[in-house]
Formats: C-alpha cells, sequence, structure tokens
C-alpha cells in the first residue's frame, strides 16, 4: 500500500467561508452596471471595491451555521449581500443609506443547490450581482427597508438559519484584525468544475504524480471520501450532462486519474461521454468522511484510494 498525505492547493473563495464566489459576482455586477455612468472614485477605491463585499460576505457568513445544510447557495443567498456593501460603497452613500441597501437585499437572497448541475446554477451569481446592485440603486433613490432585517424574528438570520442556528454577535468580533482578504487571504478554484470536487481532484493529481496516468482496465475499485456537507450535491455516479459532470466527484476523479489533468474541454460538448471515462464510474464509491479521518471541523479536505486488480493500492488525503 501507497499512502500520502499533502496540502490542497488553492481553492474558490476567499477564507474559505461559506464559500461562495466572489468574482463571479464582482463581473456580473461590473456588467449588470455598465450602462449606468457613476462617479468615478479612482485607482485606489476600485480596489477596495472587491475587499469591501468580500468582508461583508466572510462576516455574515461568520454569524450563520446550518444555511449550507439546509440547502440555500451561499454565492447567491450571500453574495447579493457583498454586492450590495460594495456597491453602496461605490455610490458613495451614506450610513442611513447603506444600511437600507443591506436590509432590501436581505429580501433579494434566494437560490438553492437543487439547481446545481444546471444552467440555473450560474444564474444564481448574476442573479445576486443584479439583486445587490438594485438594492443600492434603490437606496440612493430613497427606497425603504426595515433596518433590522437581519435580526427580525422573521428576518434574514432566522429565515434562512433557523431559531439556534446563528450567532449575530459574531459578526462584529474583530473587525478587520486581521482583514479576511489578508488572512487567510483569497483562493481560487484550480479546475472548472465544483469547489466540492476540488480536493479529490488534487488527492488523483497527487497520485498520478507519483505513479503516472492509471489504466482503467486494471482499476478493481476507487474510494472517495469528501465532506458529507460536499457530497450532498457532487455524489453523482451517473452525470448525464456537461453541467451534471462539473458536480460529479466520480467524474472528476475519473478524468484526473485517466488523464492526469481536468481540463476546460472535459466539460464541454459529449467529453462526459467518453466511453473509458464511462466504463470506470461504475467502480468509483463516494462517501462521506469516516470517524477520525479528518478532524471535525475540516469541510474541504478529500481522500482518494485506488486498489488494482492485482491487489495493490494507492492512497492521498489532503
Amino acid at each position: 500500500m501507497v499512502q500520502g498525505r499533502g496540502s490542497r492547493h488553492g481553492g474558490s473563495h476567499p477564507g474559505g467561508r461559506g464559500r461562495g464566489g466572489p468574482e463571479n459576482r464582482r463581473r456580473s455586477a461590473g456588467i449588470a452596471g455598465e450602462r449606468r455612468p457613476e462617479p468615478d472614485l479612482g485607482n485606489e477605491s476600485s480596489r477596495e471595491l472587491p475587499r469591501c463585499g468580500a468582508r461583508q460576505r466572510n462576516r455574515v457568513a461568520r454569524a450563520r451555521f446550518r444555511q449550507h445544510e439546509k440547502g440555500w447557495h451561499p454565492t447567491s443567498t450571500l453574495g447579493v449581500l457583498a454586492v450590495a456593501a460594495a456597491c453602496a460603497r461605490l455610490l458613495g452613500l451614506s450610513v442611513a443609506g447603506t444600511e437600507t441597501a443591506l436590509a432590501l437585499s436581505t429580501s433579494l437572497a434566494a437560490g438553492t443547490k437543487a439547481n446545481f448541475g444546471t444552467m440555473t446554477k450560474p444564474l444564481h451569481a448574476g442573479q445576486c450581482a443584479r439583486g445587490g446592485l438594485l438594492a443600492a440603486l434603490l437606496a440612493r433613490k430613497g427606497f425603504t427597508a426595515n433596518p433590522g432585517a437581519f435580526e427580525h424574528k422573521q428576518g434574514f438570520f432566522n429565515v434562512f438559519n433557523g431559531p439556534g442556528n446563528y450567532d449575530a454577535a459574531r459578526i462584529l468580533e474583530r473587525w478587520g484584525e486581521p482583514l479576511d482578504v489578508v488572512t487567510p487571504g483569497a483562493c481560487y478554484k484550480q479546475y472548472a468544475c465544483c469547489a466540492g470536487t476540488q480536493a479529490a481532484i488534487d488527492a488523483c493529481l497527487m497520485l498520478v504524480g507519483q505513479h503516472g496516468v492509471f489504466d482503467a482496465g486494471a482499476i478493481a475499485r476507487i474510494d472517495s471520501w469528501t465532506a458529507a456537507r460536499r457530497l450532498a450535491h457532487t455524489n453523482r455516479p451517473e452525470p448525464n450532462s456537461a453541467l451534471d459532470a462539473k458536480f460529479s466527484v466520480q467524474y472528476c476523479v475519473a478524468r484526473a486519474l485517466l488523464h492526469g489533468k481536468v481540463l476546460f474541454e472535459h466539460f464541454e460538448g459529449d467529453a462526459y461521454r467518453d466511453p473509458v471515462v464511462r466504463s470506470l464510474l461504475p467502480r468509483i464509491h463516494a462517501a462521506p468522511f469516516t470517524t477520525g479521518q479528518f478532524p471535525p471541523d475540516n469541510h474541504n479536505g478529500a481522500e482518494v484510494k485506488v486498489t488494482m486488480i492485482d491487489g495493490s493500492t494507492f492512497r492521498w488525503s489532503t
């Protein structure tokens, strides 16, 4: 048996909190607002906008605990708050105006994981960008919203998380000490597929780096372990479209082991129908972490074990 342990390279979101994609939101917000001339705040202020949005999102993410498990997609449910904060800064809104924009954005938060693997999932990023921009523009025009929209018994925290599943006081703890964009910093996806598959791909590529690409015909079984909350939307043993393949940990593991890389082209057209890859999928078994396999607070790791027909095994965790 060959074993190894390595650190995961990259990722997809600043600080890993809530794991919603900030680059998609910022790009979409920029497109949505490009036809609306606004004040030129200069290069320094322009650089501050992404930091402002990320800070808002990550701080709110500290307060909520169970949103992911319920099925909400944080890119859209938290992202709209981030975009509203950044756009409020861009428009130079007052404290009261910013408060209104954020309160208004809580009514524009939406997006469920049920639509992962379809065209609706990337729509979440565009929708939250549009919603955040709209909230800031309406606030500038004098639109009203309840300033207690977060803490209200029928407000954002309670509705999205449920009683006892959030702690609003955590939002202000150690504010700016340090900034999340500095420590732990921003990280980005290494592969064009779901964030929940990335660590498993990394583990596979480490095995390929040591032993070369694997022959599908020589493999008896592959086991892949990821966090239960990741597996809920990545356990797709038979992806039925290119988009669906982006969310299939089995497909991503197969590509990594058989080709030694995971590329854009593997998620385009009929690539998901590759006969060699499809032949391997039934032998790939995805499961949640076992007790003691990873620390309880590790939601981003993965372990992959390849068992060959001759009885030899290769294993890597990351």
